[in-house]
């Protein structure tokens, strides 16, 4: 991890400018390690205990009775908690004093305004058997996607997902059983982990999602992957329920994080019963406004339905009208976090990056910060 991936320098690299300060970092810091999240209930480990004897039936409307429960008003707010983007607002404005602009590294690759990246938790034999129906829907419309995969819960093809693969998707490993137990305790983990870490060298995997998004950021460092995606922006709704606020990614000791920053399908449609396609796209305008990363979690287990579906392909097309948005695999927005840390100013103005990445190097471009009536943008 670069030193100063975490500050605000560090993730701005603003053009002469210098760190933001330390209590200014360090509040910063708070927000991506959510040191504002407590402890999961011990009630929660009980019910993962229970959880294999529990009808699924039963299991569901227990879900939506505790959904029904969230203060969604609640720090961090959902679906959308802007109190880091007023943070930024506020760190920015204060160095601009004397200043009618800054000039900064651009967010993304080229001229891109946002980014967008799908990834999928397959948490099922059902959903496994209804890989190659969603995949169509995202290859009709120019698409590709992250399929994360639980190796020792269901049979899994590894020839089907080597095909999807070259087909130009990316599989990652989705923990081991989805039994809510492998960060119940370090002796749990400890023997989980050859296991996880030799399927994610069977697949070729980069990346990984815990199982119902439980997390311990030490731990997961010895996952041997590049990116984890067990975080999000918020979701009152998870068992770790809690969220970074963020709308980019950033690291997580030697990994990137990516979190997923639009609410999941399961939310949507199992425990609120909401208009997914609705909610979805008028994040994915603020997202965009803000040059965030709009990161999708679904399942294939609960796109089972044809208007579940639509609503997903209504969303996808929304997505494709939008000329600036960059559509990446979650690897290559790992990767282009990585150069863009190592990237710098030059003395002439010109911007470069210490990682040998050609590609990614080429697609380093400044980026204005403006004041314009009292509104930052960015």
């Amino acid at each position: 991890m670069p030193e100063d991936a975490n500050t605000l320098a560090g993730f701005w690299k603003v053009r002469d400018g210098g760190p933001f300060g330390s209590e200014v970092d360090d509040a910063f810091e708070g927000y991506l390690l959510e040191r504002h999240v407590p402890p999961m209930p011990s009630l929660r480990h009980a019910y993962y205990r229970l959880r294999p004897i529990i009808p699924v039936a039963l299991r569901r409307a227990l879900q939506r009775w505790q959904a029904r429960r969230c203060d969604v008003t609640r720090f961090p707010r959902w679906p959308v908690e802007l109190s880091l983007i007023r943070f930024h607002q506020r760190a920015l404005s204060s160095v601009m004093a004397d200043r009618a602009e800054l000039r900064y590294i651009g967010l993304w690759p080229g001229d891109r305004q946002f980014a967008f990246v799908l990834t999928h938790d397959v948490d099922s034999a059902d959903g496994f058997a209804r890989i190659g129906e969603i995949a169509r829907i995202e290859r009709d419309l120019g698409f590709r996607s992250a399929w994360f995969v639980v190796p020792e819960l269901y049979p899994v093809d590894w020839e089907k997902l080597a095909r999807l693969v070259e087909d130009g998707f990316e599989v990652g490993v989705h923990g081991l059983r989805h039994d809510g137990r492998l960060f119940a305790s370090r002796a749990i983990f400890d023997a989980r982990l050859p296991r996880i870490n030799e399927y994610v060298r069977r697949c070729g995997a980069v990346g990984f999602r815990s199982p119902a998004t439980l997390r311990r950021a030490d731990w997961l460092q010895e996952i041997a992957v590049d990116y984890d995606a067990s975080y999000f922006d918020t979701d009152p709704f998870e068992p770790q329920p809690g969220g970074t606020c963020s709308w980019w990614p950033f690291f997580l000791g030697r990994l990137v994080e990516l979190p997923y920053t639009l609410p999941q399908d399961f939310t949507l449609f199992e425990k609120l019963r909401l208009d997914a396609a609705a909610l979805w796209i008028e994040k994915l305008e603020l997202i965009e406004r803000y040059r965030g990363m709009a990161l999708m979690l679904t399942h294939p287990d609960y796109l089972n339905r044809p208007e579940r579906r639509d609503a997903y392909a209504r969303t996808l097309q929304w997505v494709a009208k939008q000329a600036k948005c960059w559509h990446a695999l979650p690897r290559e927005v790992a990767q282009w976090w990585r150069a863009r840390a190592a990237a710098h100013w030059q003395t002439d103005g010109t911007i470069d990056t210490t990682i040998e990445w050609g590609t990614w190097r080429n697609e380093l471009r400044p980026g204005v910060i403006r004041l314009d009536r009292g509104e930052l943008g960015w």
